[in-house]
């Protein structure tokens, strides 16, 4: 045993002799994919020198600096032939080294390579050119920023600009980030900051998808502050005023005055006008009563603080005027929760206006108990929120000052229906005949719609509105609630142009609109129409490159069509170019060519199912027709004209192809069945040629072509004695037919060619 670790110890001694004599890899590079911007390194060292044991791989080592310490096993390459590795990086500063090392345990490496550190490249920081306050240095209300970057940087993808309003030092936040393309050469960017006034501080730098730049350096900017306008002075121009005449001083650099107004002095003002500068004047010409003003300065979004407000003298009610309103209104809005009343004001020193409110039509409102108050001078409106979908209401609107009521306005009546539907949408889907709708409902919880009438209408400026589609809901749908009480729904459909009697046309827009629908007390009640939603129809387009061919047919085997039996009876084959996706089939339409009285008229006599999505080439074999009542088949020699047109699943059509003619196969024109047969043609089936015999026929042949199943002439050759041979070159394996010209005629023979 003491023996054989002996030896065992020696051998592994050996092996680790034999590696440690290894030489170490030498020549190391390191080269980025792109020294702009580079995402992946590429090593290189020197072959491998082979020790008498050899070595099973190389371990690639990297870290992101020279410290040895952070070198970390990259990976392992097991093929000795290899003198290249590329690594996938982010721009970094890299560090690589390797070594050979064996399978043994434990492992035998080599020396390590020489270390090779690569650093690459980041962004170079942007130079501001300017920070210039806009329109105007004056009166600004956004800072223009024009920077300039390097042509010699083609890192940067993006630039991060900054501000503060702090100092130049701290205080800064990003605010924008400006993306690029690769500039090649200097160039300016922009980029502009609405402000209000105060301290602004910017800096940029330039960025790539992994590293930063340095900043640029920092620019500033100073936007001052409005100052206050001057004493305001409000003038009435009578004892119950019908207008006030307004004036203050005027704001340095100020661009516009907001023009303010209240009921009291320390109540809720709210904006009267904005009053462009330099004008320092405005005219309330609102009925009379109480009104306390302020005014304040405007750049843009910046303010002034309010000068000090003013009142006019308080109106007593004995002055007051409590004129009718006029022009009464009401409206609800989609949802159906909210009913907005708006009329004209007439009145003047009123304190406010009374609202009434009914079901009953012609109701006398009680003056004592009114449904609700605005209690605000000039009143023009009031939202009614108590309300309930399905109902009639009527409203009254009365002018009052103190206890004493004006004239009341005229009735206005709402009927509420059901919820508008909102966010409707037509859109027709890519590569289909079909237009996708869809919209949101707005019903209450305690309102559900029980269906959607979905309809439609050819673009135009009169629409001729149609029923397309009745959508139900099911009662169970699962729904999410909304504002004000409101269920959000999200529902779709689709059309395809398949209902009877609107189908689609092709390259047509139609124009779509729904309302919903709910059953009462066995009448149907409707919401408000929701806005129309248009998308336009793909075209259907047409067939082109329509050709037709006569199919021959033997002399042998033709045979006259009487029915029952329809025989062997000439075809005619049609080929045309499909150019459309759409379409379910194609139509094929046929007439007489040769026939003038009665004048022909196109018929249709089959069609062809297509793919729907693709396009391809279409061939149809027209294989009879119905002549009399016994007798069927295509009438040799006569002439035929086709034409194809596409058909999509809703049943448009497409316009019609071009017309293609041609001549039925007439056997009349050939010789007679006896002499036909006495012409041979051998080996049949032929391969690479065959022979035309006459031999023992009193006949002169001039001419010999071959025919494909089409009916197109693939080859032909001069034939000028009674034994002839034809190459067969070039030609699939197939059925054709040699056509031989001789003086008593045409002979037509059926010829198979196997390759």
């Amino acid at each position: 045993m003491k023996k054989i670790i002996l030896m065992l110890f020696g051998f592994i001694l050996s092996v680790m002799s034999v590696y440690a004599q290894v030489a170490p890899l030498a020549g190391l590079t390191v080269v980025p994919n792109n020294t702009a911007n580079p995402t992946v390194m590429t090593l290189t060292w020197t072959a491998y020198v082979q020790g008498t044991t050899p070595a099973t791989g190389f371990v690639i080592e990297r870290s992101p600096n020279n410290t040895p310490a952070n070198f970390m096993v990259l990976t392992t390459v097991t093929n000795l032939t290899s003198t290249t590795y590329t690594d996938a990086v982010i721009p970094d500063s890299y560090c690589y080294r390797l070594k050979a090392v064996n399978s043994a345990t434990p492992v035998v490496s080599s020396a390590y390579s020489p270390i090779v550190c690569v650093n690459l490249a980041t962004p170079v920081a942007p130079a501001i050119a300017s920070a210039t306050p806009s329109p105007s240095a004056s009166a600004p209300t956004s800072i223009a920023l024009i920077w300039t970057h390097t042509g010699t940087d083609a890192t940067t993808t993006r630039f991060l600009i900054e501000r503060s309003t702090i100092s130049a030092t701290t205080g800064f936040s990003l605010i924008a980030t400006v993306t690029v393309a690769v500039p090649s050469v200097p160039a300016n960017f922009t980029y502009t900051d609405a402000v209000t006034p105060s301290n602004y501080y910017y800096r940029i730098r330039a960025a790539n998808a992994f590293l930063f730049s340095p900043y640029s350096a920092v620019s500033s900017v100073i936007i001052p502050a409005l100052a206050t306008p001057g004493a305001l002075t409000v003038t009435p121009n009578a004892t119950i005023s019908t207008s006030n005449a307004l004036s203050w001083g005027a704001t340095p650099n100020a661009l516009a005055y907001d023009v303010e107004v209240s009921s009291t002095l320390t109540g809720t003002y709210v904006l009267l006008a904005s009053v462009s500068a330099p004008t320092v004047t405005y005219a309330h010409n609102m009925t009379g009563g109480n009104y306390c003003y302020r005014i304040r300065a405007r750049v843009g979004s910046a303010v002034s603080s309010y000068n000090t407000a003013v009142c006019t003298p308080v109106i007593p009610c004995a002055s007051a005027i409590l004129n009718q309103p006029t022009s009464m209104t009401a409206v609800t809005n989609v949802q159906v929760t909210t009913v907005s009343i708006t009329w004209d004001d007439n009145a003047s020193g009123e304190t406010g206006y009374k609202i009434y409110r009914s079901n009953i039509q012609g109701f006398v409102p009680v003056l004592s108990s009114p449904y609700a108050t605005v209690a605000v001078q000039n009143a023009t409106g009031y939202a009614d929120n108590v309300v309930v979908a399905n109902t009639t209401y009527y409203y009254i609107a009365v002018p009052y000052c103190g206890t004493t009521n004006g004239d009341p306005s005229d009735e206005v009546q709402i009927i509420l229906g059901l919820a508008t539907a909102t966010e409707f949408t037509a859109v027709t889907r890519p590569n289909e005949f079909v237009i996708d709708l869809q919209w949101m409902s707005n019903v209450s919880n305690t309102n559900r719609e029980a269906s959607y009438e979905v309809e439609r209408s050819i673009d135009s400026a009169t629409p001729n509105w149609q029923l397309f589609k009745v959508v139900t809901i099911p009662m169970d749908t699962n729904v999410t609630p909304g504002s004000a009480g409101a269920v959000r729904q999200r529902y779709r459909t689709s059309d395809n142009g398949s209902v009877v009697g609107l189908p689609f046309l092709p390259d047509t827009k139609y124009c779509y609109r729904v309302r919903s629908k709910k059953p009462i007390a066995g009448t149907d009640i409707f919401s408000e129409y929701s806005v129309s939603a248009c998308a336009s129809t793909p075209a259907i387009d047409a067939p082109t490159e329509l050709v037709t061919l006569a199919e021959v047919i033997e002399d042998y085997d033709y045979i006259v069509p009487v029915a029952p039996d329809l025989g062997t009876t000439p075809k005619i084959v049609l080929a045309w170019k499909d150019n459309s996706i759409f379409e379910t089939k194609y139509i094929i339409e046929r007439k007489r060519g040769d026939i003038t009285s009665p004048v022909q008229v196109f018929k249709v006599i089959d069609s062809v199912t297509t793919i729907l999505g693709q396009k391809a080439g279409i061939r149809y074999k027209d294989n009879y027709l119905e002549i009399t009542p016994k007798k069927k088949g295509l009438v040799p020699g006569a002439k035929y004209c086709y034409r194809v047109r596409a058909k999509i699943a809703g049943g448009s059509l497409s316009n019609y192809s071009n017309e293609s003619c041609v001549n039925a196969y007439d056997v009349s024109t050939s010789v007679d069945i006896k002499l036909s047969n006495a012409v041979k043609l051998y080996p049949n089936p032929a391969s690479k040629n065959f022979m035309i015999s006459f031999e023992g026929v009193n006949i002169r042949a001039n001419k010999a072509e071959i025919i494909n199943v089409m009916g197109q002439k693939v080859a032909e050759q001069n034939i000028s004695s009674t034994t002839t041979e034809m190459s067969l070159q070039n030609l699939k394996s197939g059925l054709y037919y040699v056509r031989i010209q001789s003086d008593k005629g045409t002979i037509v023979k059926k010829l198979i060619v196997e390759n």
